[in-house]
């Protein structure tokens, strides 16, 4: 060969267009790391890092390849030159989306704080911006790509937007209803990230840690557990959000002792001794750190039930608020570590009034 075939399969625009964008590929998967932390928080960097710079790669590949072919193969039709244009345009519509999802959080949704810092989390206005911008992007994407595979015909006669909403009709039934969940939790504003909620069937406690398009995903405060629901069955049961209160006291929390019965002489003494042994407890608990109580609503317990082998008796506390976070074990430390060193204090106070916590066995004889 006397002369570069590659030169002379491309004009100067060509080629040098060609190079350029060769040039920016290098460039933006260099900076693939910078671009993602742009617009995604550290927890997501690591599926949208991957994903771009796989899309980087293999549009190198792909072009590269292209060029190689161009040299020998005088009749070639350039499909890996197509290949690699689809997977820009793949690319900039992902890196689009990320860009419209990014600021409608910050222009439409809510600013909070959780562990000290500052996040922004989706509402119903920009969950219904994003929906609006995917569906955008979708379609200028979907007619770039058959403009790069000259599929242009397709949007005239075969009406290929018509087959595409066909479609999503008839699987509406699988997407729809966990999409419209989602935005009736938004919109609700009952359940928001960082929230604890408890379901009726489930006695643990879990932390909202993010509501998608489809599920949301649920942080089990007492295993440590990541958990996804989908939306749909995220509803369907009674969900108790724990750090929304209904007054200002906070999150009343009941303990349960059964004591034995006291002789008919010892009663006021037993009450007195009651009524002390609680006071005691109330007391120690405002003054240690590690027991997350509301100190300014004092404890309260009454006589619930006369039973057959013990009195009874219920202890009300309230807790402090519920902090903002993502963290499991700052929330055991309220739900879990607080109703257990209050029950260890009880019990402490039990044997400085010498009052029996354990059931009594009564035995009656005719």
């Amino acid at each position: 060969m006397n002369e570069n075939l590659l030169f002379l399969s491309f004009t100067n625009t060509e080629l040098w267009f060609r190079l350029s964008i060769l040039v920016a590929n290098l460039v933006l998967l260099l900076l693939s790391k910078y671009i993602v932390s742009l617009f995604k928080t550290k927890s997501e960097n690591e599926f949208q890092l991957t994903l771009f710079r796989v899309l980087n790669l293999l549009f190198l590949f792909f072009h590269i390849l292209d060029f190689i072919l161009v040299m020998f193969q005088k009749n070639y039709e350039y499909i890996f030159s197509h290949i690699a244009l689809t997977l820009v345009t793949i690319y900039v519509s992902v890196l689009f989306f990320n860009a419209f999802s990014y600021f409608s959080r910050r222009k439409f949704g809510i600013k909070k704080t959780y562990d000290d810092n500052v996040t922004y989390i989706d509402t119903y206005s920009s969950r219904l911006v994003d929906i609006i911008s995917v569906v955008l992007v979708s379609i200028i994407s979907l007619y770039i790509i058959l403009d790069i595979w000259n599929f242009d015909s397709l949007l005239k006669t075969s009406g290929i937007f018509g087959i595409i909403i066909a479609f999503l009709a008839l699987t509406n039934q699988i997407w729809a209803p966990d999409m419209f969940y989602g935005m009736v939790i938004l919109n609700s504003k009952m359940l928001e990230d960082g929230d604890v909620v408890q379901f009726s069937d489930d006695g643990d406690e879990y932390i909202i840690s993010r509501v998608t398009f489809i599920y949301t995903i649920l942080l089990d405060v007492r295993n440590n557990h990541r958990t996804l629901i989908k939306n749909s069955k995220l509803l369907e049961s009674k969900v108790d959000n724990l750090s929304k209160k209904a007054s200002t006291d906070g999150l009343r929390i009941k303990l349960s002792y059964k004591i034995g019965y006291p002789k008919k002489c010892d009663f006021d003494k037993f009450k007195k001794d009651v009524n002390s042994m609680f006071d005691d407890v109330n007391q120690i608990s405002i003054e240690r750190e590690e027991i997350k109580i509301n100190d300014k609503v004092p404890f309260e317990w009454y006589l619930n039930e006369t039973g057959d082998y013990a009195l009874c008796y219920d202890l009300y506390f309230y807790l402090e608020s519920l902090p903002s976070t993502k963290v499991t074990r700052t929330v055991r430390s309220f739900l879990l570590k607080t109703p257990n060193l209050i029950n260890e204090e009880v019990y402490n106070a039990s044997l400085k009034y010498d009052i029996d916590l354990s059931t009594p066995l009564l035995h009656q004889q005719y």
